[in-house]
């Protein structure tokens, strides 16, 4: 069997298959995974079918075919189609990739949730793929064939010019890694500063990935609370990114016990409402979306004006006290720098 015809009998399976999980509406949601061929020549191009089949009221989370097929460089088409039974929809997706190892090549199991109309998740895993790579292809040949013999290059060079090419390229690279770290070096020791991160920028840079365009709604939410996290952690020492909402507002009120302002309960109902987003696949109002990034450029301000200490200008005393007696006192560090 050559080739192109294990490939057509890989998708007349393949679509049997599909056919038949969307037969029985008991069944839904399902998801199935199919390869359009099992065996392939070193660097050809295979395609991943992922399909998933859901009724009404099961709504399917988009799944991460990028992430799951990492490093095969997936090239993704999607369509939205009508199933076999009334109310069943069908959401397919063609993923070509390239295979550049020789040998069997696994495909993990890929689990997709689907929210029902009650509220639950379900989750459905695809069954694990496997596709064989087989050396190299001939011009003409038909079927890929295993790399036994060495496959013969006509031409080239002869062998002690490879031998000395490659001694003065590793001299060359050894000679800019030298002057490379000797550079890092000095910057090392002459460095003042390093510059801050722009955290109001980021989220400019998150309002305009057209997140909320795509519904990425968990993307975009998760993204605008660690922008948050990160900025809490480095101006006000907190460690942002590994603590849960309740514990940020608990060392928040700590060094801030009186919030006439309500600056506190900003930052927690900002985090909260992303809490939600991610987690309980809360769906947010979209012109209350929109406004987030504002939103939290207001807190990075509000943060600044209200709890980080301004530091004294050179020359300045401090609380009554003398130059002498001000350097005397301990260093004050803000934000961790």
């Amino acid at each position: 069997m050559t080739q192109k015809q294990s490939r057509f009998l890989s998708w007349i399976l393949a679509g049997v298959f599909s056919l038949a999980a969307g037969s029985a509406g008991a069944e839904l949601p399902a998801v199935t995974a199919q390869l359009d061929t099992h065996v392939v020549a070193l660097g050809d191009r295979a395609t991943v079918r992922l399909q998933l089949n859901y009724g009404d009221g099961q709504k399917p989370e988009r799944p991460d075919i990028h992430s799951w097929l990492h490093g095969l460089e997936p090239e993704i088409s999607e369509t939205r189609l009508p199933g076999s039974v009334a109310g069943e929809q069908v959401w397919r997706f063609d993923a070509r990739i390239q295979l550049l190892g020789l040998g069997e090549q696994n495909l993990a199991a890929l689990p997709i949730s689907f929210v029902t109309a009650a509220g639950d998740t379900v989750v459905r895993s695809t069954h694990p793929l496997t596709v064989e790579v087989l050396g190299v292809r001939k011009e003409g040949d038909l079927e890929p064939r295993d790399i036994k013999p060495p496959v013969p290059v006509p031409g080239g060079w002869p062998l002690w010019w490879v031998a000395g090419g490659g001694l003065a390229l590793l001299g060359t690279v050894l000679v800019l890694i030298h002057r490379k770290m000797s550079r890092r070096e000095v910057t090392a020791a002459t460095a003042t500063f390093v510059a801050p991160v722009d955290h109001a920028a980021e989220f400019v840079r998150i309002a305009d990935m057209g997140l909320l365009e795509s519904g990425r709604y968990k993307e975009y939410y998760s993204l605008l609370a660690d922008n948050l996290r990160a900025f809490l952690q480095h101006r006000l020492g907190i460690d942002a990114m590994e603590l849960t909402t309740q514990e940020i507002v608990t060392q928040l009120h700590t060094r801030k016990p009186e919030d006439p302002s309500g600056l506190i309960d900003g930052i927690r109902h900002f985090l909260s409402t992303a809490d939600l987003v991610k987690f309980a696949r809360m769906r947010p109002e979209l012109p209350a979306a929109r406004q987030a990034p504002q939103a939290g450029i207001s807190l990075l301000e509000r943060i600044d004006a209200e709890m980080v200490s301004p530091l004294p200008a050179v020359g300045d005393t401090t609380d009554g006290l003398s130059p002498a007696a001000a350097d005397a006192r301990p260093e004050t560090r803000v934000g961790g720098s």
